[in-house]
């Protein structure tokens, strides 16, 4: 490995370990759906898919699908429950919250494993 790959590699886990801290202190499920979206938002970003400002998360959704074949299962779990979170008033309860926190580590997992 390269110093590169190395430094770039070890920014990823900082990434992560701040996003699993930050979503282990958020008590409220919806709150917590909510910054899933975010950190998935931002592992996408990290692996170059940057959402557009004028793009919905649905769009996002579709250019994922495409990009990163492998994570589209749970990319697709993730945004259905943000959608929920973000514009119902559904009751988000703590068996989605742990939906959405599994859904954002495959997909951290699935896109750390690829160069």
């Amino acid at each position: 490995r390269t110093a590169a790959r190395g430094s770039e590699i070890e920014s990823r886990s900082a990434a992560a370990a701040a996003a699993a801290a930050d979503l282990d202190s958020i008590s409220d499920p919806r709150a917590a759906v909510l910054a899933c979206y975010r950190h998935m938002e931002a592992a996408l970003a990290e692996h170059g898919t940057t959402r557009m400002p004028s793009e919905a998360s649905l769009e996002l959704l579709a250019r994922v699908m495409t990009a990163h074949g492998a994570i589209a299962q749970d990319a697709s779990t993730l945004v259905g429950l943000f959608l929920l979170a973000a514009f119902s008033h559904h009751r988000i309860d703590e068996s989605m919250r742990r939906e959405a926190i599994g859904a954002l580590q495959r997909i951290r997992d699935r896109l750390g494993a690829t160069p």
